[in-house]
């Protein structure tokens, strides 16, 4: 994969407390709805509203995401999502997560969700995110951030139907794979 990839800034979505998980996915799904040329179907506050109506998708009267949160997430967003120990995530992995669209990541704590961004851009020495966090927005990351996460998991979102919609090489030869295994 060649270096940079960089898409257009996502919105930048301000969380409030324990709500990044949140305020990351209304990012995630605008910029990939004007990725894509489609609707933007959630709002942050629908997403928490949602979530309180099921006490397994936040902790207790918190409006922080548990982990099975994140998978509902993932369904809501129809998102491939993969988990990884941080050390083992590289630049082309995330290139090539990025050629599909805005990636969703989720750092995770002792199997907790900890902290989510949206990964928008990578080069050699950077990763380009939109932190929902007050006072962060659109900042740059070194490289080497996630092998040095003290939370030691990351879940990677990329769009599931973005390596179609996009035309990517490995989306194209499943697709093609596929095709010709059903003709025979």
């Amino acid at each position: 994969m060649t270096f940079p990839i960089m898409l257009e800034p996502p919105p930048v979505v301000t969380q409030t407390a324990q709500t990044c998980w949140a305020c990351a996915f209304e990012s995630w799904s605008a910029a990939n709805a004007r990725l894509f040329n489609t609707s933007n179907p959630y709002t942050a506050q629908q997403v928490i509203d949602l979530f309180a109506r099921d006490p397994h998708l936040t902790y207790g009267h918190t409006a922080r995401a548990s982990a099975e949160g994140i998978m509902v997430l993932s369904a809501l967003g129809i998102m491939d999502m993969r988990g990884y120990v941080s050390r083992r995530v590289h630049l082309d992995m995330l290139a090539t997560a990025l050629d599909s669209g805005y990636v969703y990541l989720v750092y995770f704590r002792v199997g907790h969700p900890a902290h989510a961004v949206v990964l928008y851009g990578v080069d050699a020495g950077n990763l380009y995110v939109m932190d929902p966090m007050p006072d962060a927005g659109l900042v740059a990351l070194p490289a080497n951030h996630l092998l040095t996460l003290p939370h030691g998991r990351i879940v990677i979102g990329k769009p599931l139907l973005g390596d179609l919609i996009r035309g990517t090489s490995s989306a194209v030869a499943s697709l093609s794979s596929a095709l010709s295994g059903a003709r025979r």
